[in-house]
């Protein structure tokens, strides 16, 4: 459906975007975002408010009052009224549809007798195709969950459509929950997203068939945020223990068991409930450990063997001690570092085969020079100064200032900054290279680089290193900084 617009009005509704964005698969293109963007901060991704709120917050209902004379105005069929007291509920983040939901939709229940619910779907189907903000929207799917329409297809379609988009596929799910096969719905809506959508949705999906087992097991903690948000509700929907007791310990399952199982234990400490929230910790790591030592190399299987060795190794639970100490066992075995050693010459696994003791300068130096963007990260596991030193030089010589200088995000910077900070921190002794960096990290936009850069030219002042062309470009610095708190904290350079 296609909103109908006053004349003169060229303003797409959110629902318009969106079904004009959607592919022949029914996905929108990673690049599509419903979020305006934000030069003076950091943008959200879709559905990343929601999801902080959900993990991380407790969230406090706003004053109803404002919901209140919207949904009456709904009811009443006086759209138009209802509409101008939207940007009354919803004037800040802190006023999300999120954390009027449980009231607003108990409020409708408690005064059924006296609303008019025909005038309400009608109202919330307005909203669905025609709304430009994105509580708007939720606000409509909320009304959809509890007065539905079996009859209405096309509003069917556009919750589905509208589900692709990580922003909206949590309050999707909701809205589905009457529907026939409503978990089916979900399972689809799940598998056409990849980000806080697909973690939203793998929380409200059951496990009823053996179809969707086995996609929680190979895709259930595969998403673009982390893991380890849905890495219990997993192992929990599909019995991860059993799973890893019944796979072949060379076979697809157990490396995806493998996966979820990481994912539980890097979430201890983390952002949720992890391994230990797991009621059958013990016997699931020591049934992985006594498959993975017997398994054909693997650098998942490893992966995870190093995951269990870093975190059991300082539990006081001679148990956990003892597994810790054979997933070593195996980490350090001839038949893992030879394997692991193979990899990196092939140029694969650098991060790994450097964390298990294989040294990978060679080729994590030319992974740098194919492309730097995607392998800044294995920078710090170069330990030789003058490997360090000849990749600043090619850092030098081959970044960009857009790239570093003037990126898009002034916060925290891109790929460039991230290989700047990366190679200050791997360099020391007062090299010419590290000098020409001080230099040209003086001249970013980017708050954290040029902070580690002031620090480190500190450290060289107090050691009585600044080079002329050094206090040249502290000079100019000084002139055109525009932060007056770090101008003044760093005058005595």
């Amino acid at each position: 459906m296609s909103a109908e617009y006053r004349p003169g009005d060229k303003v797409p509704s959110i629902y318009d975007r969106i079904h004009a964005a959607i592919l022949p698969n029914g996905e929108l293109p990673s690049s599509f975002s419903v979020q305006s963007p934000d030069p003076e901060g950091i943008a959200w991704a879709d559905g990343a408010w929601d999801g902080v709120c959900i993990y991380h917050n407790r969230l406090e209902t706003p004053d109803l009052a404002p919901m209140i004379l919207v949904l009456r105005r709904g009811s009443s069929h006086v759209f138009a009224h209802a509409k101008m007291a939207l940007p009354e509920v919803f004037p800040d983040a802190d006023h999300s549809m999120l954390a009027y939901i449980d009231a607003a939709q108990n409020w409708i229940f408690d005064h059924s007798e006296e609303l008019d619910a025909t005038n309400l779907y009608l109202f919330a189907r307005h909203l669905l195709f025609y709304a430009r903000e994105t509580e708007e929207v939720k606000l409509a799917l909320s009304l959809l969950e509890i007065i539905g329409n079996k009859k209405d297809e096309e509003v069917r379609q556009a919750v589905r459509e509208l589900a692709a988009s990580d922003e909206f596929t949590l309050f999707a799910t909701f809205a589905v929950r009457h529907w026939e096969n409503s978990n089916e719905e979900v399972f689809r809506m799940a598998q056409k997203v990849h980000g806080w959508g697909r973690i939203h949705a793998v929380a409200q999906l059951e496990p009823t068939t053996e179809e969707i087992r086995r996609w929680l097991l190979r895709e259930g903690v595969e998403n673009d945020v982390m893991p380890e948000y849905s890495a219990l509700t997993v192992a929990e929907k599909i019995d991860l223990l059993n799973v890893v007791q019944a796979a072949d310990r060379n076979s697809e399952d157990f490396i995806a068991a493998g996966r979820i199982l990481a994912a539980l234990i890097e979430s201890d400490g983390g952002p949720v409930l992890g391994i230990e929230a797991y009621g059958q910790e013990e016997a699931l790591v020591r049934t992985y450990i006594d498959k993975a030592r017997l398994a054909m190399p693997n650098e998942e299987i490893y992966r995870v063997l190093r995951a269990i060795q870093l975190h059991y190794a300082e539990e006081e639970d001679e148990e956990f001690q003892a597994m810790a100490k054979e997933a070593d066992a195996v980490l350090s075995s001839d038949s893992c570092l030879n394997y692991m050693r193979h990899k990196a010459e092939q140029g694969e696994n650098l991060r790994l085969a450097s964390q298990l003791g294989v040294d990978c300068a060679v080729e994590i130096k030319a992974a740098f020079r194919k492309d730097w963007r995607k392998n800044s990260a294995m920078l710090k596991y170069l330990e030789n100064p003058e490997d360090v030193i000849e990749m600043a030089n090619f850092f030098l010589a081959n970044v960009r200032d857009e790239d570093f200088i003037t990126p898009q995000n002034h916060l925290v910077g891109g790929a460039g900054n991230f290989a700047y900070e990366t190679l200050l921190e791997g360099l020391s002794g007062y090299s010419t290279a590290e000098a020409m960096l001080l230099e040209r990290g003086l001249r970013t936009s980017v708050a954290r680089s040029r902070l580690m850069t002031l620090k480190r030219l500190r450290q060289w002042k107090e050691n009585g290193k600044i080079t002329n062309a050094l206090r040249r470009a502290i000079d100019e610095w000084k002139k055109r900084a525009s932060d007056i708190k770090l101008r003044f904290e760093y005058q005595d350079l």
